[in-house]
């Protein structure tokens, strides 16, 4: 069976939602009237000794770049019922008749984001409310802004071009380019503006074949010239070659394009295999992010036909994507150098391979569910039971990091599974126990898929994964030395599985914490003030924090201690 999903999108929240939220809780304030707290933002606490006495909670927020005031900025305090007001002139707001406790306050303007850096557009404070309470300040970081303009090698205006902006984000424990939002078109002086964006590496591309389509009409076809397919900024073809945009708080990038036609072929050919499928997609020309940048003109699902307009000179990934009777998908992708017509291009959809899964139990007790809180879709749209199975077992395809193969039952045995429809590729393998026990051995014939990918080939002829679970866990207490400690995020990272995501601890406010259920073995440990940049899920990115880890041996059905300096990753 197979999740499918489309990558993880930098913003959860357009800004036009934010937007409509602002307006209404202005709406509602201008009527007096108050707002009940929202489900999971009820008061921390409130431990009012004595609650008649009544204090006030009074501030200001302002530009966290700027340290200037922000008027008409929305504030919130959360308590058994929120209160909301918005800023006066000089930022200040007011509330009266608070009792003591402990209450979340959020700050939210538009164009304005979290200064953490974390993605968020209002971020969320801890205020303590009691007589020594003073004023508090909420900060907010301003947003961000690319524009620029898309002219031809003669300066004239290119209307209609699509510009991408994206970002160098961590996803998953690694770096990813990943688009930010939805495109926007050059307007008819050629010109776009990109604003709400916060802080952070970006890169921007233009696609102008729309617009090249358009201008040149039946001259492009005589001429057998297009612009190029795909320009990052400044002149590059490609990602490794473009120039970041590295934007704090506030600052404005500005990106101009100045696109010159290249030749342009003809590609054509035909897909051998559909009709053992019920569904076949167009066949696309994809960019380094797995979005379409060119689509077939022609395209007969019933013979396999396709044909593509006159395509800009260059190397593409040319895929067709196509779902079996059983919902179990297959796809083709081809490498294209064109640098002529390619008129008889011939691709083949084959099944994918069937890898039978096996998971063993070595367990001391009755097994207690773990790990099984719901949240699996099957491809019949309806959550999966995974009560009934001791593991979860996914495939994530290097090639294609938006979807996941994942291992099914294969009778009413939770221990054997097969993973179904997996084509030739490289693979990542993660396991995840439904129950209380720890991946003790994931191999395939002779191969350790804790420490390396799994190679299917062309052909599918693959050996069962094997999966031994076992629940004589170690345990493991950490202690974290440094200036602030409390806000430190623990890494254990297992020598004997480099590849696996590594458990991401928080601490106390010593700085302390105990973790158990623990496959014993060798450890390195980090400790850090931030996680943002770090790419936990890449042991080469890792190592160059190797002199700050602390190491520790953990053995089956025993307490380990470290103690690990904290890293400051701003220093």
């Amino acid at each position: 069976m197979i999740a499918l999903g489309m990558g993880l999108g930098y913003f959860k929240r357009g800004r036009a939602s934010f937007m409509l939220r602002y307006l209404y809780f202005m709406a509602l304030i201008s009527l007096g009237l108050a707002v009940s707290a929202q489900p999971g933002m009820a008061t921390q606490s409130t431990n009012s000794a004595d609650p008649g006495v009544l204090y006030k909670l009074e501030g200001r927020v302002i530009n966290a770049e700027t340290g200037r005031p922000l008027p008409r900025a929305l504030v919130e305090v959360y308590m058994e019922r929120k209160l909301a007001m918005l800023t006066g002139p000089e930022g200040e707001f007011a509330f009266d008749k608070i009792p003591k406790g402990t209450y979340m306050v959020r700050a939210q303007k538009p164009g304005f984001f979290d200064p953490s850096g974390r993605g968020q557009q209002s971020p969320l404070a801890t205020v303590e409310i009691g007589p020594q309470t003073g004023k508090i300040a909420l900060k907010l970081a301003p947003e961000c802004v690319i524009s620029g303009a898309v002219v031809n090698d003669e300066g004239e205006s290119i209307e209609g071009a699509v510009i991408d902006v994206l970002i160098s984000s961590i996803v998953e424990g690694r770096r990813q380019v990943v688009p930010v939002r939805n495109s926007v078109r050059t307007d008819e002086d050629g010109n776009f503006r990109i604003a709400g964006l916060q802080s952070g590496k970006y890169f921007v591309s233009v696609k102008a074949g729309p617009a090249s389509r358009r201008l040149l009409g039946e001259l492009a076809k005589n001429r057998a010239e297009a612009y190029p397919a795909i320009v990052y900024f400044p002149s590059a073809g490609d990602l490794a070659s473009a120039t970041a945009f590295d934007l704090a708080p506030g600052q404005h990038g500005e990106a101009r394009f100045a696109l010159s036609l290249v030749p342009a072929f003809k590609l054509a050919g035909m897909v051998a295999g559909t009709a053992g499928y019920k569904q076949v997609s167009n066949p696309v020309i994809m960019d380094a992010t797995e979005r379409p940048l060119f689509g077939a003109s022609r395209w007969d699902g019933q013979t396999g036909a396709f044909e593509f307009p006159a395509l800009p000179s260059g190397t593409y990934t040319l895929r067709v994507y196509a779902m079996a009777e059983d919902n179990h998908p297959s796809w083709v992708r081809q490498s294209i150098t064109l640098n002529r017509d390619i008129p008889s291009l011939n691709l083949a959809l084959q099944p994918g391979a069937t890898i039978p899964v096996s998971v063993r139990t070595e367990l001391n007790s009755k097994p207690l569910p773990s790990n099984c809180y719901g949240g699996f879709i099957g491809i019949d749209g309806k959550a999966l039971d995974c009560s009934k199975v001791s593991a979860m077992v996914m495939l994530s395809p290097a090639e294609m990091s938006h979807m996941k193969f994942r291992a099914e039952a294969e009778s009413d045995d939770p221990s054997a599974m097969a993973v179904r429809g997996v084509m030739p590729g490289r693979y990542r393998v993660e396991v995840m126990p439904m129950i209380s026990a720890y991946v003790r051995s994931v191999r395939c014939g002779g191969v350790d898929l804790l420490r390396e990918e799994l190679i299917v080939p062309a052909g599918g002829n693959v050996p069962p994964i094997e999966v031994i679970l076992r629940d004589d866990g170690a345990t493991v207490k950490v202690h974290v030395q440094g200036e602030s400690p409390e806000h430190a995020r623990i890494l254990l990272l297992p020598d004997f599985a480099p590849y696996q995501r590594p458990p991401m601890l928080d601490v106390s406010s010593a700085g302390d914490r105990e973790y158990g259920g623990l496959a014993p073995g060798e450890y390195k440990v980090l400790a850090f003030d931030s996680m943002e940049g770090i790419e936990y899920g890449n042991p080469e990115f890792l190592a160059k924090y190797s002199s700050k880890a602390a190491r520790v041996t953990l053995s089956a059905h025993a307490t380990s201690n470290v103690t690990v300096e904290l890293v400051h990753t701003g220093e």
